[in-house]
């Protein structure tokens, strides 16, 4: 479960759902939620501690200096992303 003040998001499994029932991947509409997080390190292990598998936490300085980002899937397949050092130059 994921917490910001009084909001949170929690991604749990249903049971008997199959999730390949969504048909793969979409040319349009949702892609992936991303997550803006202080510490991504800290969140990277809190996420293994309770046994989700994420992939590594990558260096993407080269676009915009100081970003890490990590992906990882909920439990229906969706792609899911935290950010550290994200700023918006808009």
């Amino acid at each position: 479960m994921f917490r910001l003040g009084s909001a949170c998001i929690e991604f749990f499994s249903a049971p008997g759902a199959d999730p390949s029932a969504r048909g793969g991947t979409q040319a349009i509409g949702f892609a992936h939620m991303a997550f803006e997080v202080l510490d991504i390190e800290a969140t990277v292990a809190s996420l293994h501690a309770d046994g989700v598998e994420t992939g590594e936490i990558i260096d993407c300085s080269a676009e915009l200096e100081g970003l890490r980002v990590c992906f990882f899937a909920d439990p229906e397949g969706n792609t899911i992303e935290v950010m550290e050092g994200y700023r918006d130059e808009t």
